[in-house]
């Protein structure tokens, strides 16, 4: 071994260690990538299985039914012919914490027959098992019977930051809402 090669210190630990640390960031950005928010496919959804607006955050708001319609119908566009609806909103998750909020209504709403008839032949709404869920009190008001829904009727009411779940009674003229946005 001639001097120099005795004084130059080797490369190969530091190369060890960056090869090391690529596996190790790697590893971890296959295991972190697994737990990302899957974005809204409408195609995923069945009448089965609807696209979900269940969060792990606790909903908040007032417990307040409403039953005005414009704050629905400046929202949903689909909406804008309705005779009546009964509905509740809040907020997502915890109040004191900063940042960018996301909210939630629920609503019942009934619809002129021409209108409920457009939406099932428009949206390919088909009988489901599935019924709708909503927040209390308002699940007291869910009419009797069999529900319609598909992936085509959510993503109507899915525009934007939106993501709804929306089911038809079968009783040809209500609509029953789900949706969180931010």
């Amino acid at each position: 071994m001639n001097a120099d090669a005795a004084q130059t210190p080797s490369r190969r630990p530091a190369t060890v260690v960056f090869g090391m640390a690529a596996a190790v960031v790697t590893a971890a950005g296959l295991l972190l990538g697994g737990c990302a928010i899957i974005p809204h496919d409408s195609t995923s959804r069945n009448p089965e299985s609807p696209m979900t607006t269940e969060t792990p955050m606790q909903r908040g708001g007032t417990g307040e039914l409403r039953t005005d319609l414009a704050p629905l119908t400046s929202r949903f566009e689909l909406l804008e012919g309705a005779e009546s609806a009964t509905w509740m909103s809040g907020r997502m998750g915890d109040d004191s914490v900063p940042g960018p909020s996301t909210y939630w209504i629920d609503a019942i709403v009934t619809l002129p027959e021409a209108d409920y008839q457009g939406l099932l032949d428009d949206y390919k709404a088909i009988e489901t098992t599935t019924p709708p869920t909503v927040e209390s009190p308002l699940d007291e008001q869910l009419p009797d019977g069999q529900y319609l829904a598909s992936p085509e009727l959510d993503t109507a009411f899915s525009k934007d930051t939106f993501r709804s779940t929306v089911h038809l009674s079968a009783d040809g003229r209500t609509l029953i809402l789900r949706s969180v946005f931010q």
